[in-house]
Order: structure tokens, then C-alpha cells, then sequence
């Protein structure tokens, strides 16, 4: 696509956009996109870039598709303040503030499937968000947000297969814990999974033994 960088006010942002259009950005205090960045605009598409109407609160907002491996996308609003990078982008999945999604899946109990995160030290998703007061910083950038984003449709999409498992082992295997998560989930969320199963449906009480 083409964009009107004249419409961004803020460098920083232009910057950004620059780089989700995959240019390469060397110049000091720029977004450095290099071969060895850590910074990868893979499955990332950008879709527009808009000019917000209040610019004294509010300069610009990014739409981005966030692609998957099972062929589906995320469609994210990335509004940025005019303090950026010095405060937080406002960030919409789909009509949903993220802030109240993280909210929601908090309550349901989604943590219990970040790994390492420990019972006696728990934190919800909505807690664990770079973009929580105290976590942002100016070092921060919409790359680390859609890094953010994707790691918690992993944690989300984990969750609910764990729920399935549980459901399958106890119909058909009564109870009995047999490897099946190696097969299923990403290697980060496997072997956390047996402390749970006695709690998924019932609900958010603390576990009989420890993970």
C-alpha cells in the first residue's frame, strides 16, 4: 500500500510505519531494521494509517493484519499519543480495547496457563502487559506490541485446547494422565498441564499440588 507519511506528526511513529513497510531505517535515533534485527515485519501486513482528529491527545492510527500458521488474522488498531514512545499506544483487537480483553480473560482464569508464572505469585494477563503502567518505557515500540499480542493469542489458544484435553481424558481415559499435550501444544505449554485438570471446569482455587 501507499502512505501519506506527511499525515504522521510523530517521527518516531513515521519511523515505525517505515519499518512495517519493510525500509530499512539506519539514521541515529530511527527503528534500525537490519538483516539481524530482532524486528521482523513477517506476517505482519499494515492496511492503513489514519490521521486522528484530536492531535493535542491523539496523532495517528495504524491498522495492521497479524497472520497465523492456521490461516487465520487478527486485525489491530495501534492509536498512538502524542507523548509516543514516552506513553503507551492505545491498542483495539478487532472493536475490543485490548486492556478490557485482557481484563476479561484474566477473570476467566487464563493465567494459569503462562508458563512459569507461580501460583503464590500470580499475574494476570491484563498485569503482564508491556503496556500496564510501570512496564512501558520509551524503549518500548509497536514491534514489542504485536510480539505481546501474539504470545497471548498462544496463551489463549493453549488454554482452550487444555480445557478440550481435559474433557477428552476424563470421558475417555478416566482421569488418567497420558502425554497427549507433547503432541498437541507448543513446546512452551507442555508438561504444565496434569496440576490443572482437576480445576479448569470447577474453577480458579488453588491446585492440590504445586507446578
Amino acid at each position: 500500500m501507499d502512505v501519506d507519511y506527511e499525515i504522521i506528526s510523530n517521527r518516531r511513529v513515521r519511523n515505525e510505519v517505515r519499518a512495517f513497510m519493510g525500509e530499512r531505517l539506519i539514521s541515529r535515533g530511527s527503528l534500525t531494521l537490519m538483516d539481524d534485527s530482532p524486528y521482523s515485519t513477517e506476517d505482519i501486513i499494515l492496511t492503513n494509517v489514519v490521521k486522528e482528529p484530536d492531535m493535542r491527545k491523539y496523532t495517528n492510527s495504524v491498522y495492521l493484519r497479524l497472520l497465523d500458521n492456521e490461516k487465520t488474522s487478527k486485525e489491530i488498531k495501534i492509536t498512538y499519543p502524542s507523548e509516543y514512545p514516552f506513553r503507551p499506544p492505545k491498542v483495539y483487537i478487532g472493536d475490543t480495547e485490548y486492556f478490557s480483553l485482557l481484563g476479561d480473560l484474566s477473570r476467566q482464569c487464563m493465567w494459569k496457563f503462562i508458563p512459569g508464572n507461580k501460583w503464590n505469585n500470580k499475574k494476570c494477563l491484563h498485569c503482564n502487559t508491556i503496556m500496564c503502567r510501570g512496564n512501558w518505557g520509551p524503549c518500548m515500540n509497536s514491534f514489542e506490541v504485536c510480539k505481546e499480542i501474539r504470545y497471548n493469542i498462544l496463551v489463549v489458544r493453549n488454554a482452550l485446547k487444555t480445557v478440550l484435553l481435559h474433557m477428552l481424558i476424563n470421558k475417555f481415559l478416566k482421569g488418567i494422565y497420558v502425554p497427549v499435550d507433547t503432541f498437541l501444544f507448543d513446546k512452551e505449554f507442555t508438561g504444565i498441564l496434569s496440576p490443572f485438570w482437576s480445576e479448569i471446569i470447577t474453577g480458579c482455587s488453588k491446585p492440590t499440588r504445586s507446578a
